[in-house]
């Protein structure tokens, strides 16, 4: 069901850069984009299990507990309580096409950041959409399930040296493009929902997650084997009733490379017609 009392999104976006002209057909640029997001519609379990509050604050859900309204079991739940933002540093040089070549670089240095991953369980495919804790959606806020950090890519064209009236040896053009970009973040969960397809929380679309052992962070479980991305020996499954505390996508993915090139021949076919053989 829908929030009866649901509030209507809204956003914001702004960006600022500064261009500067060098010697030698060069363009460089430096700037700042960013927006804001908030009452994003976002899944809640909307009739969780009451908890006990322990001496810490912590929640606790006994093994037979009581939901908000006992006459109704789950519900999957849709209510304006999420909110993102985005802030990134965009850096580009480029030479403009002159002495037969030109060639342009980018980096861009992003953090996108909210509390929420989609309305629909196919929106994304690295975390819940569902939150671990129905009663603080807070707790949820973390790297985006897109957000990736650093994004570099270099491209280029070059006339390659010829005489442009020979046919076979003229028209020759070498081009190529190169991306690295940094992984996106996950979030590891028990199977199940950690007992037997329930949440501690009682949501049937919930996932628990485990606990890190004492003195473990997730970056010293990071492998990198594609067999074996991460060291699962360093989690522990939480007590009955609690939640662990492994945090939403405190984890990291491969990072990503492609390289593509292309050589051209550009073949003029009388005085207007021209091919191009790839």
């Amino acid at each position: 069901p829908l929030d009866y009392n649901i509030k209507q999104p809204y956003g914001a976006t702004f960006n600022v850069n500064l261009q500067r002209e060098l010697p030698g057909q060069m363009t460089v640029t430096v700037g700042y984009a960013g927006s804001r997001a908030y009452n994003l519609v976002a899944a809640v379990e909307g009739n969780p299990n009451v908890p006990q509050i322990s001496a810490d604050g912590s929640k606790f859900f006994p093994a037979v507990a009581v939901r908000r309204n006992p006459a109704f079991g789950p519900i999957d739940y849709r209510t304006s309580a999420a909110r993102s933002e985005y802030n990134s540093l965009q850096l580009s040089a480029q030479k403009r096409f002159s002495q037969r070549y030109q060639i342009q670089a980018t980096y861009t240095l992003a953090k996108s950041m909210d509390n929420m991953q989609g309305q629909l369980g196919f929106d994304v495919n690295n975390s819940p959409i569902f939150p671990q804790d129905p009663y603080d959606r807070d707790r949820e806020w973390a790297a985006s399930d897109f957000d990736v950090r650093h994004v570099s890519t270099t491209n280029f064209v070059w006339d390659l040296p010829g005489d442009a009236a020979n046919p076979l040896t003229g028209g020759w053009q070498f081009n190529g493009i190169a991306t690295l970009r940094s992984g996106v973040p996950f979030t590891p969960t028990l199977s199940g929902g950690g007992s037997g397809g329930w949440s501690r929380s009682g949501g049937a679309n919930a996932s628990d997650r485990p606990s890190l052992k004492p003195g473990v962070t997730p970056e010293s479980l990071t492998r990198g084997d594609p067999n074996s991305y991460f060291d699962t020996s360093g989690f522990v499954i939480p007590e009955q009733g609690t939640f662990g505390n492994v945090e939403r996508n405190s984890f990291r993915g491969p990072s990503y490379a492609m390289t593509s090139v292309s050589l051209v021949k550009n073949t003029r076919l009388g005085s207007t017609a021209q091919a191009q053989f790839r």
